[in-house]
């Protein structure tokens, strides 16, 4: 029996969260392109599966309803091979991220999106931080009655996330000793003290985020049930990417979503229905041939860009960001200027557009270097 994933409860939990309250209104029709999408992350004698490049994003652009835009002048301006047949971002820009920044034809079709008043849309997941966060949250969810760690649970996740990221093999390898995210019963208080103990390794003063983390996982250690990290898939820490297509689908469920070809998701998608005030939801698609689509090619160039944008940022501090800045050249810094107004315009028009499931540190970092 296909078990139906309504949309109400996905609305209501965004409206608390963000304090947006009108995204059942929108009408728009949004377009998809996805890179980094590792279709499925295990473990396996300790070690990932995947060799990661980056986060995954998932996004590109947003329109109002049944608007298709011609690109013949635009391949014109910057002119695409007729051999290419389609426009894609290696057809825009290649290299490293700063060799990058040094395209013109990036800067045209930036300068087209404003132009043309296109919003971008754009999902945004760490992988390994969303692949650990359930470890906190499942102490959170037995103990919410506690505010400090209510209100000081994204920090936490954050330490707890850099802390993790620096002993990444050492977490891997505790991780699969346990099959996590199936941690029986029997074993769940000893996988919460190993975690105490290599997170107190090489830790010789503690500020107040270290024994706001140290108490979670204390309080894990008493745990009779972690609802999060048991009855999983055992050493599946991403069984698919489904849900985060999914997520776009019910979050506007007026809209209409164009999601470019991925077979796998399309199939899982197909086998739970969605539901929007008790009706059926059948608000997407996927489209089998870019060619023939001009805003999915603009969506591939949009998502392709600033999904290095972020990569490029992360880990990266402002003062890091700003010694590169020094040394860039007119139209690498027209073209990070660009991107500041669009995110800026396509966040004021909703901030909904964009969801990034990433560490709280590597949120803003950007913003120090695009302006």
């Amino acid at each position: 029996m296909n078990t139906t994933i309504s949309s109400d409860d996905t609305l209501e939990a965004i409206k608390l969260l963000n304090g947006i309250n009108t995204l059942e209104n929108i009408n728009k029709d949004f377009y998809y392109d996805e890179t980094n999408n590792y279709r499925k992350v295990h473990l396996k004698e300790g070690k990932l599966n995947i060799e990661e490049d980056g986060d995954f994003a998932l996004g590109g652009i947003v329109v109002n309803r049944d608007i298709v835009f011609d690109l013949t002048d635009l391949y014109k301006q910057i002119r695409l091979d007729k051999s290419a047949n389609e426009m894609k971002f290696k057809h825009v820009a290649r290299g490293n991220f700063l060799e990058i920044l040094n395209s013109k034809k990036l800067k045209s079709i930036l300068e087209f999106l404003l132009n043309n008043d296109i919003d971008i849309h754009l999902q945004r997941v760490n992988v390994f931080y969303w692949s650990i966060l359930d470890i906190i949250d499942s102490v959170i969810a037995k103990h919410n009655e506690e505010h400090l760690l209510i209100i000081s649970h994204v920090n936490i996740k954050d330490h707890f996330y850099k802390i993790l990221l620096q002993r990444k093999d050492d977490t891997l390898q505790l991780l699969n000793e346990f099959s996590y995210p199936d941690v029986t019963s029997d074993k769940l208080s000893l996988f919460y003290k190993k975690l105490i103990e290599l997170i107190q390794q090489g830790t010789d003063t503690k500020n107040t985020l270290d024994h706001l983390l140290i108490h979670v996982l204390e309080l894990g250690a008493n745990l009779d049930e972690a609802v999060f990290i048991q009855n999983e898939k055992r050493d599946i820490l991403i069984d698919n990417f489904s849900i985060f297509y999914r997520y776009r689908a019910l979050m506007f469920p007026n809209s209409f979503h164009y999601f470019d070809t991925e077979k796998q998701v399309e199939s899982v998608l197909l086998k739970t229905g969605n539901s929007f005030n008790g009706e059926d939801l059948v608000n997407y698609c996927f489209i089998t041939d870019s060619k023939q689509n001009p805003m999915i090619q603009l969506s591939d160039v949009t998502i392709g860009y600033f999904a290095k944008l972020f990569n490029f940022c992360k880990g990266r501090t402002p003062a890091e960001l700003q010694l590169f800045r020094q040394n860039l050249s007119t139209n690498q810094l027209e073209v990070l200027k660009l991107s500041r107004a669009l995110i800026d315009k396509s966040d004021a028009t909703n901030p909904a557009y964009f969801h990034h499931i990433i560490p709280i540190s590597e949120g803003s970092t950007w913003a120090a270097f695009a302006y």
